[in-house]
């Protein structure tokens, strides 16, 4: 959904940059959408922080602790880092590559 999004977002401003109704609105639609999945990689961020502490846990209760220990939950939160990053960078690209491939053309 990221990828496609503001790929779509790309296209849309690249047709619409002569216009600055058209474009401001879709360069705001992009950026709530953006916004909303930025906000849901956090949320599920959070969610496995607290997922892979509590395995963490009960895997060390029952001696298996190097199943999952602070290595793994750092993998999977940086996961999510990684994702939160890219809807960011992804937004900045869309708009950039949009207006110059619309003002160009």
């Amino acid at each position: 959904a990221l990828w496609l999004s503001n790929l779509a977002g790309l296209g849309v401003i690249a047709a619409a940059s002569s216009q600055p109704v058209p474009l401001v609105a879709t360069i705001g639609a992009l950026g709530v959408i953006d916004l909303y999945l930025y906000r849901i990689f956090n949320s599920s961020r959070r969610e496995v922080r607290r997922l892979v502490s509590l395995l963490s846990e009960v895997y060390t209760d029952h001696g298996l602790g190097a199943y999952f220990d602070q290595l793994r939950e750092d993998y999977y939160v940086e996961r999510y880092d990684l994702r939160r990053q890219l809807c960011v960078v992804l937004f900045g690209i869309a708009v950039a590559l949009g207006l110059a491939f619309g003002l160009s053309g």
